[in-house]
């Protein structure tokens, strides 16, 4: 099985290369494994190669990929090379021969990075990846590919929301990407990533949208599908500067589709081809093109308009589905229905008028759909697009409404153990626990946790807004010793000194889902999200 051929591979890889290409049922897995490992280090290659510390490894075998990553140093450099130095590299265990508690404070930080900048893995524990070839092997995948779709974003790439709403996922999205381009010159169409790509054709016709005076058509003489994707590589290393990370025989022999995703994710990333003109001149609404076929029945509009009244929004809500449409009336909705939102939500939006422009009415909306989202928890959320809202349709609308109500009306959790009615995974059940208990602080709660362990210092906050770098630094040294935070390392850097102390809790197994830079930007709203962990963490401990 994928375990045993991965724990042996070091040991015995001749062995063990053999006996799959003898075995048919196996190739594909065997193929898999080295294609994905082929792609890590190319990606390694990029970010690292020109790094005094790391450029001897380089080019970096596939077979080694394992051995070379196991420390977890090599992969903490990286998040820093793509996220723009998320982690401080002064806590980064680097010696040679490290113990195993060093390598696991390396995964631990590694892990609750990964979490800060959104990147979702299955393995969350840091002990089963090093203790395990096939987690480490898992866990380096979904690694590469969370670093290469952060750049498939709705907050890079706002006028993405034209193209289809979050809930779609990425892989939806870039099919609706792919498509939207083919659309603009062709007939053509793709319904995967795989045989539809096998043979570079439909390659060529998104080469013709992404790449300015494209003339590379001469690919399609080439009868090898081969010899006519490694053409194809070829022009996308000419027009990017940078090698391609796949294989031609990852285009042709694409049994999966995780190759060409990550393929398609590097070249959305050079360019994704949304500032066209074609794009730009539908960002203006004509009047009367929504016009909304669905009504509100009488019963279903007074009961939302007597709701709505309730809320004290201090504006009058003649209709509804009209007044909806701009996205500012949903951000008052959320702001008075749901009290949590208040951290989460940025103020300016509030007070924003509405706008004319399509694109700037998706945004909105689409910001309170993900407000929505993010205090839902685990409750499921209505399948409702930005454009769902903008062009008035009714049912979407009630949908969503009816949601925001209901959680208005549901109360608090209090204590999320008493939530356990079923065998869960520990990982799962505690960033569950986590996230809802988190959720439902306030910040009286925090202030009241924050004093007492000021107390020894002889320091009392009146508000959190008192709080600077120095009072942090002694509450997580009284609250958590393990994150032994050293005061003179304080600096009138405020990203610097943030770097450090996020580092230093997410080593200390703190999951707290910020990055220095959302601080800076927001920090009466982001203070209060790192105490409410690191109250949790004191407070709620869960195993690791």
């Amino acid at each position: 099985n994928l375990s045993t051929y991965l724990k042996d591979e070091d040991k015995c890889e001749g062995l063990v290369a053999g006996l799959f290409r003898r075995l048919p049922a196996l190739t594909d897995l065997y193929t898999e494994i080295l294609s994905k490992r082929n792609v890590a280090c190319n990606f390694l290659s990029r970010h690292l190669k020109t790094n005094p510390n790391f450029c001897h490894l380089f080019p970096l075998n596939p077979r080694q990929l394992l051995k070379v990553a196991r420390d977890g140093v090599i992969l903490c450099h990286l998040l820093n090379s793509v996220f723009d130095g998320v982690v401080d590299e002064r806590l980064i265990q680097v010696r040679d021969n490290l113990t195993t508690e060093q390598i696991l404070r390396n995964f631990t930080l590694l892990v609750n990075a990964l979490r800060a900048v959104g990147i979702q893995f299955d393995s969350s524990q840091p002990t089963h990846i090093i203790e395990s070839s096939e987690s480490l092997h898992q866990f380096i995948w979904s690694l590469i590919e969370g670093c290469l779709f952060s750049e498939v974003s709705y907050e890079k790439h706002p006028v993405l929301q034209l193209i289809g709403p979050p809930q779609l996922g990425k892989k939806k999205l870039m099919l609706k990407w792919f498509n939207f381009h083919l659309k603009q010159s062709t007939n053509r169409s793709i319904s995967n990533f795989s045989v539809d790509l096998e043979d570079s054709e439909n390659y060529v016709y998104l080469y013709k949208e992404l790449i300015p005076n494209y003339k590379g058509y001469d690919v399609l003489s080439e009868d090898d599908w081969e010899k006519r994707a490694q053409l194809l590589l070829s022009q996308f290393e000419t027009f990017s500067g940078e090698k391609a990370l796949i294989q031609p025989r990852d285009i042709v022999e694409a049994e999966h589709d995780s190759m060409n995703l990550v393929f398609l994710a590097d070249l959305f990333r050079v360019n994704s081809g949304l500032d066209d003109k074609s794009l730009l001149s539908i960002s203006k609404e004509p009047e009367g093109k929504y016009e909304n076929t669905n009504t509100l029945s009488e019963q279903e509009d007074s009961k939302l308009k007597s709701w709505l009244t309730s809320l004290g929004l201090g504006r009058d809500v003649r209709n509804l589905t009209e007044d909806i449409r701009d996205g500012n009336l949903l951000l008052q909705i959320i702001y008075k229905a749901l009290p949590a939102s208040a951290t989460l939500i940025d103020p300016k939006r509030l007070t924003k008028e509405g706008s004319s422009i399509l694109f700037l009415r998706v945004e909105q909306c689409n910001y309170g759909i993900e407000l929505v989202r993010k205090l839902s928890g685990k409750l499921r959320v209505p399948v409702v697009g930005p454009l769902d809202i903008v062009e008035g349709k009714t049912n979407q609308i009630i949908a969503l409404l009816n949601h925001i109500r209901r959680l208005s009306q549901t109360k608090p959790i209090n204590s999320p153990r008493q939530l356990i009615k079923k065998r869960v995974p520990s990982s799962v059940a505690q960033q569950f626990f986590r996230s809802a208990r988190i959720k439902s602080i306030t910040q009286e709660e925090t202030l009241l946790w924050a004093n007492k362990h000021l107390q020894p210092h002889d320091i009392k906050l009146d508000s959190l807004d008192a709080m600077d770098s120095r009072t942090l630094y002694l509450l997580v040294n009284s609250a958590i010793p393990r994150a032994n935070l050293d005061t003179s390392m304080i600096t009138n850097d405020m990203l610097v000194d943030l770097r450090y102390l996020l580092s230093s809790i997410w080593m200390a197994g703190v999951s707290c889902n910020l990055r220095p830079i959302e601080i800076i930007n927001s920090p009466q709203q982001t203070i209060q999200t790192i105490l409410s962990s690191l109250l949790i963490y004191t407070t709620m401990p869960l195993p690791e």
